[in-house]
């Protein structure tokens, strides 16, 4: 009994610790504290990706605080309750999505299969005109067991749903971390006319006129960061992360480091993609995929707990 109060009491103080500088800091504030980050960034020599430190803290999990989409929308309702998680320790995220240049590294260094072999891999509806994209393009086609082994041989894992929004928002409590435009790509801004996708309910014929329009990915990097210095971690290509998907987990999520339900059949994907209308590009958006799909509106980026040394190869 008295092991298990302990144990209790370290929990608590532990939270009280990390969520202090952010209950201290007051929402007038808090563009201020936004500037005075000091962006910590190296690269990863076994796949020449650049990663972005992350550092410890307490953020606000969930639909955004004013987000009327989550807030009053069904299809959203996963997003909620909004809650406190502590993120006990820091960690590196790949400043872009894994990029098709990257990942042909990894399958001549491994002899697995590559870009043009994944696309092949996808039924035959699902292959799209135009893809492998160039190397500056984020990889896509990748199953989340492709996105695991990668970035197990990079030296790290895919990001917990927990740590993903977390440097997503970047401190942000908003729907999203700037102005749409400036930010992702998505089907209102990624083919060659702007579209207004809100007006095509329809996911039948708004899917072919975005194939008519020629909508999507780009070159990654191209659109403002967040204040972390991470781009596109909105639209693009949507991101694996490594929970399995459980649409009420929030409602018994652990404050500390979440890591998911466990296993059911899906896997948490983020972000939203160049094909999602922009209500399906937010922060805290949650959607899902079964491990052995993959698209071309789907990717991922890795995350390490430390950068690997040369030698260690």
């Amino acid at each position: 009994m008295y092991r298990l109060k302990t144990f209790k009491m370290n929990k608590i103080v532990l939270f009280l610790i990390l969520a202090i500088p952010f209950l201290c800091t007051s929402q007038e504030n808090s563009d201020q504290h936004k500037s005075e980050i000091k962006l910590k960034q190296a690269v990863n020599p076994r796949d020449g990706q650049i990663y972005i430190w992350i550092p410890p803290g307490t953020f606000y999990m969930g639909c955004s605080q004013g987000d009327n989409e989550c807030q009053n929308m069904k299809p959203f309702a996963n997003e909620n309750p909004r809650h406190r998680v502590v993120i006990s320790k820091g960690f590196w995220i790949g400043k872009t999505e894994t990029t098709v240049h990257a990942y042909k590294k990894y399958a001549q260094s491994t002899g697995r299969k590559g870009p043009v072999d994944l696309v092949h891999e996808a039924p035959e509806k699902f292959q799209e005109k135009g893809f492998p994209k160039s190397d500056g393009h984020p990889m896509a086609y990748v199953t989340w067991e492709d996105a695991i082994k990668y970035c197990e041989w990079a030296g790290g894992r895919l990001p917990t749903e927990a740590e993903w929004e977390y440097a997503a928002r970047a401190g942000s409590n908003t729907s999203r971390y700037g102005n749409l435009d400036d930010i992702a790509w998505c089907a209102d801004n990624s083919g060659h006319s702007i579209l207004n996708s809100s007006e095509l309910n329809d996911r039948q014929l708004r899917n072919q006129k975005l194939i008519d329009n020629e909508n999507n990915t780009h070159p990654v990097g191209r659109k403002t960061p967040n204040y972390f210095g991470i781009h596109d971690m909105l639209g693009n290509v949507a991101e694996y992360c490594s929970d399995w998907f459980d649409e009420d987990f929030y409602q018994i999520s652990n404050d500390i480091d979440p890591k998911g339900p466990m296993g059911i059949e899906y896997k948490v994907i983020r972000g939203g993609s160049f094909k999602d209308r922009p209500l399906g590009v937010r922060v805290s958006r949650r959607t899902f995929m079964l491990l052995d799909h993959r698209f071309n509106s789907i990717g991922f980026r890795c995350v390490l707990d430390s950068i690997p040394n040369k030698t260690s190869f």
